[in-house]
C-alpha cells in the first residue's frame, strides 16, 4: 500500500442544488477524507453522493488514469465492504464496475474504482426532448439487461436499479459500454419466489428509491431477481418517455397504487413494442424459475435491428421519414 501522508485539507466546492437534510454532504468530512488519501491520488472534483457514500473524481498519478473514489458518510452505516465484495466477484463481468483497490486509513474506508461518465439521468438531458429515441432506448436496454444478468449470475440482487445508477464508460476503459453501479444495497439473491415467511416485512424502512422500487420492495418484501427486472422496466419507460406516471405523486401509498394500475401501453400508447413485451413477460412468468434473459434481450435486439433497417431505407431514399414513422 502507498505511504499515507497527512495532507493539508483541500477546499471542496459542493455542487449546487435543492437542500435535502438526509442527503446533505458534510463538507468538513469530505475535506477530512481527502486529507487521508495516499499521495498518489490527486483530487479533481466532487461527483456527488450515491447511496450511503460520497464519490469524488481523482487522478491516479501512478497508474496515470482517472479513478472514482467512494468513502462512507460519517454517522451512516458503511456498506462499502458489500460493494467491495460484489466488485471482486464481478471482476470478469463486462457491464459491472471494476475495482482497483479497497483501503482503510484511520478508520476511514475508501473504494477506488473505475471512473465512469455521466449517469443516464444526466446523459438523457442532452438528448432531443430530454428523452431517448426508440433506437437509443433499445441499445440501452440490451446492455442494461446484460448488466443485470451478470449481477444475478454472480449471486446478487441490486435492489436500487434506476437511471442514476447506470452510466457509460469512459476512454480508455469501457468507452461507449454501459455499466450498472452502486452496489451498497445489494443482497445475496433469491433466484426463485420466496416463501411466505420471507415475504414478511424485513424492516420498518423501505430501502432504495421510491420511484423505481418494485411493488414487492415497496411492500417491504424480500426481493428476488424478478424485482430487479421490474426496476429495469420502470427505468427504460422513464428514459423513453421522459417520466413515469407517478413521478409527481406525493406519498408512498399513492405511488404504490399508481404502480399497481400501470400498463406500458396505457402510458406510452404502443410506441415501443419491446417494453410491452417485457411487461407481459414479467406479468405472466413463473417466478419460481430463473428469468430467461436471452428472451428479454431478444425483444430489444430484434426491434433495434428492425429500426436500423428502417433508418437505412430512409437514408437510401426508399422510405420518406414520414412513411418510416407510420
Amino acid at each position: 500500500m502507498d505511504k499515507v501522508v497527512q495532507r493539508k485539507k483541500q477546499s471542496v466546492g459542493l455542487p449546487c442544488g435543492r437542500v435535502n437534510k438526509e442527503k446533505a454532504i458534510n463538507k468538513a468530512h469530505i475535506e477530512h477524507a481527502l486529507s487521508l488519501l495516499p499521495e498518489r491520488y490527486e483530487f479533481r472534483q466532487l461527483l456527488g453522493q450515491a447511496g450511503c457514500g460520497i464519490i469524488f473524481s481523482c487522478n491516479d498519478k501512478v497508474a496515470k488514469r482517472q479513478v472514482a473514489i467512494k468513502t462512507c458518510i460519517r454517522g451512516v452505516q458503511s456498506n462499502l465492504q458489500m460493494e467491495c465484495e460484489v466488485m471482486k466477484a464481478a471482476k470478469s463481468c463486462d457491464h459491472l464496475v471494476k475495482l482497483h483497490e479497497y483501503i482503510t486509513v484511520n478508520d476511514t474506508e475508501y473504494l477506488i474504482m473505475q471512473h465512469l461518465g455521466d449517469d443516464l439521468s444526466k446523459e438523457v438531458l442532452s438528448q432531443p426532448m430530454k428523452r431517448y429515441s426508440p433506437l437509443k432506448t433499445t441499445e440501452v436496454a440490451v446492455d442494461l439487461v446484460s448488466a443485470v444478468r451478470e449481477l444475478h449470475e454472480i449471486g446478487y440482487v441490486h435492489n436500487n436499479i434506476k437511471p442514476s445508477n447506470v452510466a457509460f464508460g469512459q476512454f480508455p476503459d469501457g468507452h461507449g459500454k454501459l455499466y450498472l453501479f452502486d452496489y451498497c444495497l445489494c443482497r445475496r439473491t433469491f433466484s426463485y419466489l420466496p416463501s411466505q415467511s420471507q415475504w414478511s416485512p424485513c424492516s420498518s424502512r423501505t430501502h432504495g428509491t421510491l420511484q423505481y422500487l418494485s411493488i414487492a420492495a415497496q411492500m417491504r418484501r424480500e426481493c428476488t431477481v424478478w424485482d430487479d427486472l421490474e426496476c429495469v422496466l420502470y427505468t427504460l419507460v422513464e428514459l423513453f418517455s421522459g417520466s413515469l406516471p407517478w413521478s409527481n405523486l406525493n406519498g408512498a401509498r399513492a405511488v404504490l397504487q399508481s404502480k399497481r394500475n400501470f400498463t406500458v401501453d396505457g402510458f406510452i400508447r404502443g410506441k415501443l413494442e419491446p417494453l410491452t413485451q417485457l411487461e407481459q413477460y414479467l406479468k405472466f412468468c413463473d417466478r419460481r424459475t430463473t428469468p430467461d434473459y436471452d428472451v428479454i434481450i431478444k425483444y430489444f435486439s430484434d426491434y433495434h435491428e428492425k429500426l436500423m433497417k428502417q433508418y437505412d431505407l430512409v437514408w437510401d431514399g426508399i422510405f420518406t421519414e414520414e412513411e418510416r414513422k407510420q
